[in-house]
């Protein structure tokens, strides 16, 4: 639990600066600076200002390692979700992405929209609209040829 709540204090501000400058802007070349021009005035107002988002292009293991986490079971929850937003765990992902989830997932009053029926239930709604329009799904077979 402590490791927990330290994990939360360091993205908090990491969440802010996400909010208030968009992962779209932030860049690596010499053009960062027309992209991150127009959002500074929201920037600014960023508990921490620019140092804020100093760490938020760095993997998210490294965000990890310096808040302290090393709770074996927390740090593969995080490796999940870190591979459900961007297919590469904590320390492929930026910290930036971690950080805008946070800011969303975990703030009072969050809920997460789960469709009913799960996963399966999207698959089974893709499948039978597939044979609505006279389509056919056909599992482990060759394809020769795709019409469209």
């Amino acid at each position: 639990a402590l490791q927990w709540r330290a994990l939360q204090a360091a993205m908090a501000p990491l969440a802010a600066a996400v909010e208030a400058l968009p992962v779209a802007a932030l860049r690596t070349d010499p053009g960062a600076l027309l992209t991150v021009a127009r959002f500074l005035p929201n920037f600014l107002s960023v508990p921490g200002g620019p140092l804020a988002a100093a760490g938020l292009n760095r993997p998210f293991a490294a965000t990890l390692d310096d808040a302290g986490v090393s709770d074996g079971f927390t740090r593969r929850w995080l490796d999940l979700l870190c591979f459900c937003l961007s297919g590469l765990p904590a320390d492929g992902t930026v910290t930036a992405e971690m950080a805008m989830m946070f800011g969303e997932f975990y703030k009072p009053g969050a809920v997460m929209d789960y469709p009913i029926g799960g996963a399966r239930a999207i698959v089974d709604a893709l499948v039978a609209g597939l044979e609505r329009h006279g389509g056919e799904l056909r599992l482990r077979q060759r394809v020769a040829e795709i019409n469209v």
